[in-house]
């Protein structure tokens, strides 16, 4: 029993050390990865760059660190990058988790792999957390379901609405996706429903800013 405790003490300690090199590194390096970085990937894979970007035989996709997390395509034919992508991210600690924001304003959280190391990290997606973004509501907005913005249906009370409507507000909370026809072979042997997915915001919290 003490022995089998031994090993899972020092592979906890692997583990954490491999997850810990990672956030260290993560702003000192240049990252690649061999697939576009979308919010319906369920693991990122990244390495760290150890060459010259001249050196590199294939097409990727380069990624900094910075105060934003910015994604650039090189192209190995003519040796240039573009930036295509700039995302907001964060770091929990206890458990290590590692968050994105992407341009739907949905928030991924990715689990930091045990094979995670100063040079390579395989992020594994846990669960859409939540949407935060800001906005302003108008009476327009209003369907039998709800207010809809940026994507999703929130529904707000009526006492509740009267207060924020016209004034910019952040809108904050979990996120619901009811499958439409088209991505629901049952719904879709029956017509019934809407034909594309329904991003619903569960439980939102408002806060007016202006």
């Amino acid at each position: 029993m003490r022995f089998i405790s031994i090993i899972f003490l020092t592979f906890l300690s692997c583990y954490i050390y491999g997850q810990t090199l990672f956030i260290d590194n993560i702003d000192k390096n240049i990252w690649t990865t061999s697939e576009k970085i979308i919010e319906q990937q369920t693991e990122i894979n990244l390495s760290k760059l150890k060459i010259d970007k001249d050196s590199i035989k294939a097409d990727t996709y380069l990624i900094e660190f910075n105060d934003k997390m910015l994604i650039y395509f090189y192209d190995s034919k003519s040796g240039k990058d573009s930036l295509i992508e700039k995302l907001r991210y964060s770091f929990i600690k206890e458990p290590y988790r590692f968050e994105i924001e992407y341009k739907d304003n949905s928030v991924k959280q990715y689990e930091i792999g045990i094979n995670s190391s100063g040079n390579f990290a395989s992020l594994h997606q846990t669960k859409d957390l939540y949407a935060c973004f800001e906005t302003i509501l108008n009476k327009e907005d209003e369907s039998k379901d709800g207010f809809k913005t940026n994507g999703y249906v929130i529904e707000i009370p009526y006492e509740k609405s009267e207060k924020i409507i016209g004034k910019r507000i952040q809108i904050s909370g979990e996120i619901l996706i009811v499958k439409g026809i088209k991505n629901d072979a049952k719904n879709q042997l029956l017509r019934q429903g809407r034909y594309e997915d329904t991003k619903y915001i569960i439980n939102p919290k408002f806060t007016i800013l202006n």
